[in-house]
């Protein structure tokens, strides 16, 4: 099995992807100008928060305060006179 996975990448490298059974992912080629395959290329990862990311991220942490403030009462806000 893994002799047959090393003859299918020799394969694709040299013929295509025509000779494909077990990479199906995606295929690229390598040349000399350093245009070649990474996963950098391939993979796209939009980082950039939406409204709707802060939202979530804010109504977890407003949840997170009165479930604190819930559970160990006022102790936290009242002030402290002598």
């Amino acid at each position: 099995m893994l002799k047959a996975r090393y003859e299918e990448l020799i394969n694709v490298l040299l013929h295509g992807n025509g000779y494909l059974n077990f990479y199906k992912d995606f295929e690229d080629t390598i040349n000399l100008e350093g245009r070649d395959w990474a996963y950098a290329q391939h993979k796209i990862i939009d980082t950039k928060p939406t409204l709707a990311d802060f939202k979530k991220c804010v109504s977890e942490y407003l949840a997170w305060e009165v479930s604190n403030v819930l559970k160990n009462g006022n102790k936290e806000r009242e002030p402290n006179f002598p």
